[in-house]
């Protein structure tokens, strides 16, 4: 049963990478790392909205939200430090190459998803 589905999860890796040249590759880097600048442009201007009006609240729901952020991530970093990857990845099972340039860990959970969970929480 766990064969299949890692064959299943493969296959549809390469399925997908086979459907992305590497121009699109660039947009898909630049979009998916656009949540975390778009992220810190929000909290920078909320900050500074509560700085113009002499309001602390706008303050706090910027530090919780940051405070959130970096929860989320110690947790992600324990996570991924006590996981063992306990079985080769998609790239390495099927030969191909990544398009984008990550270092090698556990995928799950994803960074990008955390910090866009935590984000809109």
């Amino acid at each position: 049963m766990l064969q299949s589905i890692l064959s299943l999860d493969t296959s549809l890796f390469l399925s997908a990478v086979s459907l992305v040249t590497p121009e699109y590759a660039t947009i898909i880097h630049i979009l998916g790392e656009s949540i975390v600048v778009a992220g810190g442009i929000f909290l920078i201007i909320l900050w500074l909205t509560g700085v113009k009006n002499h309001n602390n609240e706008y303050k706090k729901i910027a530090l919780r939200i940051f405070i959130g952020i970096v929860g989320v991530f110690v947790l992600y970093s324990i996570i991924n430090l006590g996981i063992p990857q306990w079985r080769p990845g998609a790239m390495e099972l099927s030969g191909a190459t990544a398009l984008i340039p990550h270092p090698t860990d556990n995928s799950f959970p994803s960074g990008h998803a955390l910090f866009s969970a935590a984000l809109l929480i």
